[in-house]
């Protein structure tokens, strides 16, 4: 049997605040949490959180991203998704500087124009990633690719 207590008596916590009140540490731990959660969505961008569902394919790197990009001539290219697929594709420097962005490709492959050459120079490789929309509005964003860039550097 329950101990009985006085009626209008007060529950304390070991630390001394009153049962039902939250000690103020436990609203900010769900604060960070939520901050760290929406960051990381933001960061790391919502193709981390899609699902895709079985059987669907997925847009690939080709040949593969342990192959080098030509420096003199970048090509990228990766798996297509089918006929009246568009292809939207960002490119950025090791370095996460902006190097190119493309929209409305019916090919899947883009080579990067003579001016982004220049930024270019300096860096290892690049970053990229494909976004390919369906006729019928349907979206599909790939991962992040890392290619490494072959030939000099020229101006370095």
């Amino acid at each position: 049997m329950r101990p009985s207590r006085p009626a209008g008596e007060v529950v304390r916590f070991p630390s001394g605040e009153p049962a039902g009140t939250e000690p103020v540490w436990g609203r900010l731990t769900g604060v960070l949490v939520m901050a760290v959660v929406l960051v990381a969505s933001v960061v790391w961008g919502v193709d981390r959180l899609k699902v895709p569902e079985y059987g669907e394919p997925g847009i690939e790197a080709l040949p593969g991203e342990a192959f080098e990009v030509s420096r003199a001539d970048p090509v990228l290219r990766w798996s297509s998704l089918g006929p009246d697929v568009v292809y939207t594709v960002e490119v950025l420097t090791d370095e996460l500087h902006p190097v190119a962005l493309a929209h409305d490709l019916e090919q899947p492959e883009y080579r990067l124009p003579d001016r982004s050459r220049g930024v270019l120079r300096g860096t290892a490789g690049v970053v990229w990633r494909v976004q390919a929309r369906y006729p019928d509005g349907r979206e599909r964003l790939s991962r992040r690719f890392h290619q490494r860039l072959s030939g000099a550097t020229s101006g370095s």
